[in-house]
């Protein structure tokens, strides 16, 4: 399977909204923030005036199959780690690595 990477632009947050959701049902949150509040926070550390974290997706021709993010601070999204990409299981043998 060959994946094509880019960076995350605004017509994104939707799928990143979805991912973020899978990653958190999958680490076994219970607190999960709602579809809208996702989005406002994903267009706020991604696209706001101060540019916070940063998201790569992978794409096997027009579906996103995965991730990988990166911010300087420490609440990018809300994995454990500065850094977070993950591949859904049903696209590949691989699951996060937050």
């Amino acid at each position: 399977m060959a994946f094509a990477v880019d960076q995350a632009t605004p017509d994104d947050v939707a799928v990143l909204s979805m991912l973020i959701e899978e990653i958190e049902t999958h680490y076994g949150a219970t607190d999960i923030p709602s579809d809208a509040e996702r989005q406002q926070m994903i267009n706020h550390l991604l696209f706001g005036d101060v540019l916070i974290a940063w998201t790569l997706l992978a794409r096997d021709a027009d579906r996103v199959v995965g991730m990988a993010s990166y911010s300087y601070h420490w609440l990018s999204t809300r994995c454990s780690s500065r850094s977070c990409s993950c591949v859904r299981p049903t696209d590949a043998a691989v699951w996060p690595t937050c």
